[in-house]
């Protein structure tokens, strides 16, 4: 599975900061992340395990979801403006194939 780079930056950070690695890895590592095609980022491709075997222990302990936390929030967001939203309002607005067959599901 492919490893985005805003989930690598963030989980990068919080290795250092626990000094689970050093300035000098983190960097290291960052750059590497960042030369990788995003289809070929892996944790394994970027953390050879042979490599560094605690490094790539401690990343997957640690790692850091942005993108499933941004997803997330979304979905709180939404659900909260489906709740406020008055039925006025819904009248006046086309539903979208997300609105009839998403949200409802989101919403339970």
């Amino acid at each position: 599975m492919t490893e985005p780079l805003v989930n690598v930056k963030p989980t990068l950070d919080r290795l250092r900061d626990r000094q689970l690695i050093s300035e000098p890895e983190h960097q290291r590592i960052w750059q590497r992340a960042c030369r990788l095609y995003f289809k070929d980022r892996s944790t394994e491709v970027l953390l050879p395990a042979e490599e560094r075997p605690e490094i790539f222990a401690a990343y997957r302990q640690h790692r850091v979801n942005r993108k499933a936390e941004d997803a997330l929030l979304l979905v709180a967001e939404l659900k909260t403006r489906a709740i406020q939203a008055s039925p006025h309002q819904a009248e006046l607005q086309h539903p979208s194939f997300f609105s009839k067959h998403i949200l409802p599901g989101m919403l339970e």
